[in-house]
């Protein structure tokens, strides 16, 4: 369990997070993340119209994602920053 930093597709513009206790398996094509987990963790989530928001204690949006499909399931990607070992995109899927 970690941190992951790095950034994630906002419209035109990245948004740069940070996301502790994660657990990050670099060798799966996606991973997901528990809003209930977030949500323990003083983050707040909201849906609308096929877009999920993300923002983090602080108030500041840390994860945007679209509805995709017909499972209902919010997709975004997440690319770790440089600096961090493995993988350079992190695809998410929000449950």
């Amino acid at each position: 369990m970690g941190t992951l930093r790095g950034y994630t597709p906002c419209g035109d513009s990245r948004v740069h997070a940070e996301i502790h206790r994660v657990c990050h398996v670099p060798t799966l094509a996606f991973n997901l993340i528990s809003l209930g987990r977030l949500d323990d963790d003083g983050y707040k989530s909201t849906q609308f119209r096929g877009t999920s928001t993300t923002l983090n204690p602080q108030g500041h949006t840390v994860l945007v994602a679209k509805k995709k499909g017909k499972g209902h399931v919010y997709v975004t990607s997440f690319t770790v920053r440089p600096s961090a070992p493995r993988s350079p995109l992190l695809q998410l899927s929000y449950l």
